[in-house]
């Protein structure tokens, strides 16, 4: 859900208009940079696990908003919810790890390309 995670920083970009829509883009997006960089050490279907499942992302969260609190600028929290919200959007679009590795959960909108330009559109 390419659109919908910039959808959510620029929605988020809205309660706190000091902190730069980059930074909330970047952190939307985070779980798939960090799955990018993976790929190198770890096979592609392991890689979700380690970006994508919940703990991943509470973790991945926690550690781009402290980051973000060192600059001791505001806007950590919202960093750590745009982080967050990358999880509930690929949930429409993908299948991706709850816990584990299996089971996968999602709509699987991608095998879908109609359905899946309508939600994003």
């Amino acid at each position: 859900m390419y659109i919908g995670h910039a959808a959510i920083a620029l929605a988020l970009s809205r309660r706190e208009k000091r902190l730069p829509i980059a930074l909330l883009t970047l952190a939307a997006f985070g779980p798939d940079w960090l799955e990018v960089v993976l790929l190198l050490p770890v096979k592609e279907q392991d890689s979700a696990i380690y970006t994508h499942s919940i703990p991943a992302v509470l973790l991945g969260g926690a550690v781009a908003a402290g980051l973000y609190a060192a600059t001791r600028r505001p806007g950590a929290r919202l960093v750590f919810l745009a982080w967050l919200l990358h999880w509930p959007a690929d949930l429409l679009t993908g299948r991706k790890p709850l816990l584990f590795r299996e089971p996968l959960v999602g709509l699987d909108l991608y095998k879908l390309p109609a359905v899946d330009f309508a939600l994003e559109s």
